[in-house]
């Protein structure tokens, strides 16, 4: 009975029990374990390092890659730049020869402002003279500057650009009259008058001087700039 209680405390003393924590010592000095941890250190700082050498590696070479990029940019657009200089250079000439036909046509308009279609007016009055009425002599006056009233003959016409003076012969008073009221139908023509109307016995017909002014409406403004 003691003997086989005895090993049945035996067996149980000597099994091992999994869960149980088993205690462990680390019997290696100190200076070996403080050389295992900086070792471990150095190992991370030399990954450290190298990463930091590649990242700044890369980063200089994307910089570079900009560079060189931005400088062949620069170098077209110089390029480009002194194209467009060369070109600008071929049209220096152009504003002043734009200044000198500008200067053309202020020069134009001041010595033409007094332009009158002659060939229209000559016409107008052709029309106008009844068939028994002989000119003898036309003068048509107007100063060359324009914008000061010219006053006519006859006090009582109206002020205009000018002076136009008839001399003729009717065949009798009504026919000069019907030649008055025809000169003031003329355009450009205003204010007509007769200044001196005479007949005799040795010659029947009647001799007359008229006279009116010349209006604005005569000018053909052909030559005046037109308004940009």
């Amino acid at each position: 009975m003691t003997a086989q209680t005895m090993a049945t405390t035996t067996s149980a003393v000597s099994s091992r029990v999994d869960w149980a924590p088993v205690p462990k010592v680390n019997l290696l000095p100190p200076e070996i374990l403080e050389g295992r941890q900086f070792a471990r250190r150095q190992k991370v700082l030399a990954v450290a390092v190298v990463a930091t050498i590649a990242t700044a590696g890369a980063v200089t070479y994307l910089a570079q890659g900009q560079v060189d990029s931005a400088q062949e940019e620069l170098s077209l657009e110089q390029a480009r730049t002194g194209t467009l200089q060369a070109e600008k250079a071929k049209y220096d000439e152009v504003p002043r020869v734009l200044a000198q036909v500008d200067a053309a046509k202020v020069a134009r308009q001041a010595a033409m402002a007094t332009d009158v279609p002659w060939y229209r007016f000559m016409n107008d009055l052709a029309l106008s003279t009844p068939r028994s009425v002989w000119l003898q002599n036309l003068t048509v006056t107007i100063p060359a500057a324009t914008g000061t009233a010219v006053a006519s003959n006859d006090p009582l016409a109206p002020l205009g650009v000018g002076n136009v003076t008839v001399m003729g012969t009717a065949s009798d008073y009504p026919t000069v009259a019907s030649w008055l009221d025809g000169l003031d139908h003329v355009e450009g023509v205003d204010g007509t008058a007769i200044s001196e109307a005479s007949g005799n016995n040795d010659k029947p017909n009647i001799d007359f001087n008229s006279s009116g002014s010349i209006t604005p409406d005569a000018l053909s403004h052909r030559y005046d700039r037109k308004a940009d």
